[in-house]
């Protein structure tokens, strides 16, 4: 997307849904991306001064996500993936070049069944991105004993004037929290449902 002129925030997306079309949006501030089980790449672009409120979902398959942001940009990535009995690789990379930015990538998924998650993300601050304000956090849910989840998060400052923390997390569920939701009445297909929004704190349907 870099080559192009472009006079507005915009997000272009390639998938293997639509291998031989390339969709490009032009965003003014929030926009809600379902994958489904699809392997896409995203590029994102926010222009000078403008705030991108990026929400993506996907269930499997394997993302690959690269962002700029110019002068006073805003860029804020809210990432939400389900695996189920399949392998998911996520690999985000948001750089910030110039000054006064802020970028906030937040990293959320769910393994279930025997489910392999894979999930890099990278904050990249460059020398001339003074005054940077950011976080990267990555947090996955193993539902099922036979799920994997490896995350590798990464910051890269060239610079001291920023302000910019991150966070790894995977936990496996709890089966008192299972034990509890069926003893209530719901089946255990229904109480990991249940679980799985509510980690996510979304729900696809």
């Amino acid at each position: 997307m870099a080559h192009k002129t472009i006079k507005q925030s915009a997000i272009e997306i390639s998938s293997s849904r639509n291998a031989d079309e390339k969709v490009h949006l032009v965003v003014v501030s929030s926009k809600t991306i379902n994958l489904d089980s699809c392997d896409a790449k995203i590029e994102v672009l926010v222009k000078k001064g403008e705030k991108i409120d990026l929400k993506i979902f996907a269930k499997g398959g394997q993302l690959k996500l690269r962002s700029k942001c110019e002068e006073g940009g805003e860029l804020k990535i809210n990432g939400m993936f389900h695996a189920v009995d399949c392998d998911q690789d996520i690999d985000v990379e948001c750089k910030f070049e110039e000054k006064d930015c802020k970028g906030d990538i937040i990293l959320k998924g769910v393994a279930e069944g025997s489910s392999r998650i894979n999930c890099k993300g990278v904050l990249e601050v460059e020398k001339g991105c003074k005054g940077f304000k950011g976080f990267l956090n990555e947090e996955f849910l193993m539902l099922d004993p036979e799920a994997k989840v490896d995350l590798v998060p990464g910051l890269e400052i060239k610079n001291d004037d920023v302000v910019v923390s991150h966070s790894a997390s995977v936990k496996r569920i709890d089966p008192e929290d299972l034990f509890y939701l069926t003893s209530r009445g719901v089946t255990e297909e229904e109480a990991k449902e249940m679980v799985v929004e509510g980690f996510l704190q979304y729900s696809p349907s």
